[in-house]
């Protein structure tokens, strides 16, 4: 999934920076830090989406709405 991908990523990327820092004796919570952070929040929110519409796929199947107008229809027509 490349959103996962992604969020591999971006924790690399945390992990380089704060580890540079943290030799150097630089470690404050500047900018770049808190936009890494915000970062890999917003990828965590978008795997637990995608994690919640495949996990709706795989209980209801592709087709789950057309089933129910389909349904729905038959109820309806005399």
């Amino acid at each position: 999934m490349a959103t996962r991908r992604r969020l591999r990523n971006a924790y690399a990327e945390l992990g380089e920076e704060m580890y540079r820092r943290l030799q150097e004796g630089e470690y404050a919570g500047d900018h770049q830090l808190l936009t890494l952070k915000e970062r890999i929040d917003g990828l965590k929110a978008e795997a637990r989406m995608h994690e919640g519409q495949l996990k709706d796929i795989m209980q209801g199947g592709f087709n789950a709405p057309e089933r129910a107008e389909q349904t729905q229809d038959e109820k309806t027509t005399p």
